[in-house]
């Protein structure tokens, strides 16, 4: 693509630059005792990888700057400021509570600067209705566009063949916690024999004896195997080997409540019918493409109970299969969220005033941190 640029910026690390890390890492310290002296908030609070950002970003002369990150909206704002440029916030998360090893001044930081620098936004994009509700009223800005993390068309799908039944579970990283993963081993556990679960990610080692421990005093270990992670690009054809697909995010964290887990569209698209946690953002998208079944976030036996019934039912599994393949061609795809994002960004005001492309340097930068 001759109008497509990318810019990475370098950051200290122990093995290559530790002086200036030391440096960028003492800094950061101060931004963060400034905040709790004076609740004056710096984008280097965050994070000492950001530092030297902005004045990259600020030499491009972009149109627009998307920011894609909590961590990269001071750097884009400020770059846009200084140059006249549009402003927009990809807002894929809800990130003033988002669990792990987030402290509270962490979400006091965010916080303050989401407060400052939100509403000078041009657009703010979200990953769920319910992220766009919760940061239209925490803010008092404009909605934000909602736009679903979801996988390219996949217009045929491989034959099917007999097979098991097969639950897939995937994420990033696979461990205990948040994301429901236990709760998968223990309704296994209450399932019949012939049902086996299967994990596709990165298994640190830290996680490993963890899970191997667990499913081991749960009797499950021969019906649990892992995976190696996958390329995005392989996620639709990867889900497809398999029966029914799982997303079982938890309660307690805003994030998990609101967002919704692209791992779900990727199971749709794959022809799989869903057994999801009853939170907000994924009970949406259940609910409306009538291509899965909902159960009581931390509570194993109702999954149990849930995935018994498709095991069960041919029928159900089959038509609720259906519904999930027709959402996924029909909204849950990303040439069709591609057009609301792209009506959206053609609808700034001040990118109407622009000269046309063919008269104009590159508009668009993607900025890789």
């Amino acid at each position: 693509m001759s109008n497509l640029s990318r810019i990475t910026h370098y950051y200290s690390h122990r093995n290559n630059g530790v002086l200036r890390l030391v440096a960028n890492r003492a800094w950061q310290r101060f931004a963060r005792g400034l905040f709790r002296a004076f609740n004056f908030a710096l984008g280097d609070a965050l994070s000492s990888y950001m530092i030297g950002v902005e004045a990259k970003l600020s030499s491009l002369r972009a149109d627009v700057y998307i920011a894609h990150d909590i961590h990269m909206l001071v750097p884009a704002a400020r770059a846009a400021k200084k140059n006249g440029a549009a402003l927009v916030f990809d807002c894929m998360e809800f990130y003033s509570d988002m669990g792990g090893s987030q402290t509270r001044t962490d979400r006091r930081i965010i916080e303050a600067l989401e407060a400052k620098w939100l509403p000078r936004c041009e657009l703010i994009l979200a990953s769920s209705d319910f992220v766009a509700d919760e940061y239209e009223r925490k803010y008092e800005i404009p909605r934000p566009l909602t736009v679903l993390n979801c996988p390219k068309m996949l217009d045929e799908l491989p034959r099917a063949t007999p097979r098991d039944f097969r639950l897939y579970w995937r994420n990033s990283v696979i461990g205990l916690g948040q994301r429901g993963l236990d709760d998968a081993f223990v309704a296994l556990s209450h399932l019949p024999i012939d049902i086996s679960l299967h994990l596709q990610g990165r298994l640190p080692d830290r996680s490993s004896a963890a899970i191997g421990d667990r499913v081991n005093r749960l009797g499950i270990a021969d019906r649990v195997f892992v995976h190696p992670a996958c390329l995005p690009e392989e996620a639709v054809l990867a889900a497809s080997e398999f029966t029914v697909g799982l997303c079982l995010e938890r309660a307690g964290i805003r994030n998990q409540e609101l967002t919704v887990s692209n791992k779900i569209f990727d199971y749709m698209m794959g022809g799989l019918p869903v057994v999801s946690s009853d939170l907000q953002g994924l009970a949406d998208i259940v609910e409306r493409s009538k291509g899965g079944m909902l159960y009581r976030s931390g509570d194993p036996l109702d999954l149990a109970a849930k995935i018994h019934e498709l095991y069960s039912d041919v029928t159900l599994r089959a038509g609720l299969a259906r519904n999930a393949r027709r959402f996924a061609l029909a909204q849950g795809n990303r040439a069709c969220q591609m057009d609301v994002f792209l009506g959206a960004v053609e609808a700034i005001p001040c990118l109407q005033e622009r000269p046309t492309v063919a008269e104009t340097p590159p508009g668009f930068v993607i900025k890789s941190a």
